[in-house]
């Protein structure tokens, strides 16, 4: 998968060594979540992944505050510094 200036998401993406958690929601109408799930799989450990029910692009945060919180904390937490 190329970006417009034909930069190697795949590449770019695979080449990074840090913490990756991935957010998205299923309702995301301006980046599909089949996106974020693609990432995901380019991405090294330690990484995770989390699709949301609730809320789009610009309400993920609102709609699931609570959830949103807590994965970005566990995902932190389980993590070495």
């Amino acid at each position: 998968m190329l970006n417009k200036k034909n930069i190697s998401i795949q590449k770019k993406h695979s080449a990074f060594r840090g913490k990756s958690p991935v957010l998205h929601t299923v309702n995301d109408q301006l980046v599909s979540a089949a996106h974020g799930k693609k990432l995901y799989e380019y991405l090294n450990q330690p990484k995770s992944i989390r699709l949301f029910e609730h809320g789009n692009h610009n309400t993920i945060f609102a709609a699931n505050r609570d959830t949103y919180f807590k994965t970005v904390f566990d995902f932190l937490s389980e993590q070495p510094f």
